[in-house]
């Protein structure tokens, strides 16, 4: 088992007609890693929660409404930076020969966030979930012991 803090800080940018940077988040995390989850070989559980900070320039982006693009049931809306809500993500996995399956569920609650009351927040909780699959196409011949 092994639990340590992340600092992530991204760089969010649109690909539109021309490439530019739309803004900053920073989401801290506590993570959690286990392996050989309830005894059994391989399966591997992880955990992280934490908040999210964003800058105005990203929320402004994402939950902002320009005066032109107002209507009488959204108005026009100026986003602040700020706290951002906070994340909680369960993640199970296994490699097996040939193959990787891995599940999670993540929850999201904008209780709080600097953004709550824009018109174009429709709900403050979430949840999804997801499934993969990957093949391993090939590997190196000399195998390491790997901690991520």
């Amino acid at each position: 088992m092994r639990l340590d803090f992340r600092a992530p800080l991204r760089s969010a940018f649109t690909v539109e007609s021309h490439t530019r940077q739309v803004g900053w988040v920073f989401a801290p995390v506590l993570n959690l890693d286990m392996a050989d989850v309830a005894g059994l070989r391989g399966w591997n559980l992880g955990a992280q929660a934490g908040p999210i900070f964003t800058d105005h320039s990203y929320n402004q982006t994402f939950y902002g409404v320009a005066p032109g693009e107002a209507t009488a049931t959204r108005p026009a809306y100026s986003a602040q930076g700020g706290y951002a809500g906070s994340q909680f993500t369960l993640a199970l996995s296994k490699r097996f020969p040939g193959f990787w399956v891995g599940a999670f569920t993540r929850y999201d609650n904008l209780a709080g966030a600097v953004f709550a009351d824009s018109p174009l927040v429709r709900r403050s909780r979430n949840v999804s979930a997801g499934i993969g699959i990957a093949w391993i196409l090939g590997q190196s011949s000399q195998m390491v012991e790997s901690h991520e």
